[in-house]
Parts: structure tokens; C-alpha cells; sequence
């Protein structure tokens, strides 16, 4: 069977100004390019998203997260209490957890992270700039390189966290943090999903996320 893998839905508003919960559509397709099969964690919560989560929302939300054998805490423009509780229950159930963009910038924050607002990363280009691959890090061997290019679209970063730092941009960001010691809890600022068509490396990335996920769905 194919893991199933949990997208935390992002709040929005759509061309008609309405309500929406959403996920990406490049986020799921290459959960499914790459053999998982994709669903959405939608958070049991009627009104404000950013409200502490009751004990009978964390039960329901638990109920949710049992059913994944991986989670991707996708891009976005902010992230909320119930995001975090996810990231945390993905954390301490070992639970393969991939962070993108916003996603990165989460699981650094709950993790006693500081966050700052930065202008010249915020690019449409295929790649933007270069990156340091730290060794002795899960992502140095999943990339097996320590320089590789990625692309850019955000404006915040994350100044420091207890998390490991395995990825720093040519001019000092941190770009991609983990736990060593889980067997997928990597969070990178890039947005690898938007660069498998051309760039190997993400392919990289999604391949071993979803082979710690099939690892997960069996117990191992």
C-alpha cells in the first residue's frame, strides 16, 4: 500500500473573497509522482484558526494525524496553534515530517526559534542562489553534496533554533534545518516541489520522504 501522506491545509481566500482551506496543487502532485498518496489535514476549528486547541480538538486532530505515515507542513503566509500542535505530535511520534518554505520556518519556531524578516529572497527565478550542505546531516546524505542551487520565495527567515542547522545560503540565511536523531524530521526554506521537473536534487528529497513514510506505514 502506498503511505498516506497528511498536507496541513492552509486558510485562504479565493478569487470570490470566500473562506477556503487549501493545499498546494504542486505539493500533492509530487506526493504522487513519487508513490504516496496525498490527503488533507483540515484542523477541527469553526472560527478563529489561531485560538489554543481544546482537548477535544487535540483528540480529533491526533485521530487525523494516526492516519499518516508522513505529514508535509506546506508553504504559506502564516502558520497557527493548531500547525504547531501537529508539528509537535509528528515530532514526538516520529511521525517522517517534511517542512517547506513556511513549513521549515514552524518547525524551527517550536523548537525555541527566532524569526526575521529578510527582502532579497523573494524571487520567480528557476534557481536564485547557491547553498552549503552541512555534513554529518541526514540532508548532506540524501544529496550526497555539500554546494547545491535552489530557488527563493520568501521573506522571512529564521535567525536561530535548537534544531540542527544542515543548510546555509551564499549570504548566511539558515535554509534548511532537522533532528538527526528522528527518521525524517527535515524542514528546508526552499520549495523543492517546484523544481523536480529540472532539478534532481528535489527529487532527492521527495524520494526519501516518501521511503521514510513506507518505512513508517510498516511499523519499521
Amino acid at each position: 500500500m502506498k503511505p498516506i501522506i497528511g498536507i496541513v491545509s492552509r486558510p485562504m481566500k479565493n478569487e470570490s473573497a470566500r473562506d477556503v482551506l487549501a493545499t498546494y496543487k504542486k505539493v500533492s502532485d509530487v506526493i504522487i509522482e513519487f508513490g504516496g498518496l496525498p490527503i488533507m489535514i483540515i484542523p477541527p476549528i469553526l472560527n478563529n484558526y489561531n485560538d489554543e486547541l481544546n482537548e477535544e480538538s487535540k483528540k480529533e486532530l491526533e485521530y487525523i494525524l494516526k492516519l499518516c505515515d508522513g505529514i508535509i507542513l506546506q508553504g504559506g503566509d502564516d502558520f497557527y496553534k493548531y500547525d504547531e500542535f501537529i508539528a509537535k505530535y509528528a515530532y514526538n511520534n516520529n511521525i517522517p515530517t517534511l517542512g517547506i518554505c513556511l513549513g521549515m520556518q514552524l518547525m524551527s519556531y517550536i523548537f525555541n526559534g527566532k524569526m526575521g524578516h529578510v527582502d532579497n529572497h523573494l524571487s520567480n527565478e528557476l534557481y536564485v542562489h547557491n547553498n552549503q550542505i552541512l555534513k554529518e546531516t541526514k540532508l548532506y546524505n540524501i544529496f550526497n553534496n555539500d554546494n547545491i542551487l535552489v530557488n527563493s520565495r520568501h521573506k522571512d527567515y529564521i535567525i536561530s533554533t535548537d534544531l540542527k542547522v544542515n543548510s546555509i545560503s551564499s549570504d548566511g540565511i539558515i535554509e534548511g534545518v532537522e533532528d538527526s536523531n528522528k527518521d525524517f524530521y527535515i524542514g528546508v526554506q526552499w520549495h523543492p516541489e517546484s523544481m523536480t521537473s529540472y532539478d534532481k536534487n528535489s527529487c532527492l528529497i521527495f524520494k526519501n520522504f516518501i521511503k521514510a513514510s513506507l518505512k513508517h506505514q510498516n511499523g519499521n
